[in-house]
């Protein structure tokens, strides 16, 4: 399989995959880093042609069913892979906003227990933190088409 095969199975798939069944795949990952799979050097493309081949015949082999745990499963044996590969390139791991709030509401009252929050003026620094980092990736990175993440 070449990389014009991959790129026609991801075609296929664009039309032929409910949201779920590409939600569970991590489809826009996978496709974002084919988007840039001319962008990496010749050594890496073997490796990462070779990681979508495997990818291809694991989601056919499993009719594109995955259970939650199956999907993370997924993503460990092959978004994190490709995703050290294209670090060099600039890709982001997605957050959202729920994650943003979520943490970072709880990292900040965990710092106003410890006492540090008082010393910087009640101010909810990993909130404002995490949401500049959010503000980043949707601003600059995902017009770009630099950003991956599980059930994304």
């Amino acid at each position: 399989m070449d990389f014009q095969d991959v790129e026609a199975k991801f075609d296929i798939w664009k039309y032929n995959l409910s949201t779920d069944e590409k939600k569970y795949i991590h489809y826009n990952s996978m496709k974002i880093f084919l988007y840039h799979y001319n962008n990496i050097n010749d050594r890496k493309k073997k490796i990462v042609l070779s990681l979508f081949e495997n990818y291809i015949l694991e989601v056919e082999d499993a009719n594109f069913s995955f259970s939650k745990d199956e999907s993370l499963g997924l993503a460990n044996k092959y978004i994190n892979k490709l995703a050290d590969i294209y670090t060099g390139l600039g890709f982001k791991l997605n957050i959202k906003l729920s994650f943003v709030f979520w943490w970072g509401i709880l990292a900040d009252i965990l710092l106003l227990i410890i006492g540090i929050l008082p010393k910087i003026r009640y101010i909810p620094i990993i909130t404002i933190s995490l949401l500049l980092y959010y503000l980043y990736l949707q601003i600059f990175k995902k017009p770009s088409k630099l950003v991956y993440g599980i059930f994304y």
